[in-house]
């Protein structure tokens, strides 16, 4: 390793170091790396901030981990929120209705 290497040569160069005299450390830290990643809190999702069904629809996305939605993937987002929106409404009639309405 020389100060002539650049970054990226100088990490291969310490990893490959690391890698020969201590495997095992080079599991733990990569496992604590893991670890930290999984645990590290998600970015709040604000649907307050949405300004029309297509951010709602990406924010649904985001929300799940799909950082960087596709347009088709988008338009289905936005329709299962309809469907959940039209289920949601749907539960709400039936606790409306009253035992003679549920007779037909």
């Amino acid at each position: 390793m020389t100060c002539r290497q650049s970054g990226a040569e100088r990490g291969k160069d310490i990893l490959d170091k690391v890698c020969d005299d201590a495997p095992a450390k080079i599991v733990d830290t990569l496992g604590k790396l893991a670890v930290a990643e999984r645990l590290a809190p998600e970015e709040k999702i604000d649907f307050n901030e949405a300004k029309n069904m297509r951010e709602i629809g990406v924010k649904l996305l985001q929300s799940i981990g799909f950082r960087e939605p596709d347009e088709d993937s988008i338009q289905l987002a936005i329709q299962a929120n309809n469907d959940f929106i039209m289920t949601l409404k749907r539960i709400h009639q039936c606790a409306q209705a009253s035992p003679e309405d549920e007779i037909h």
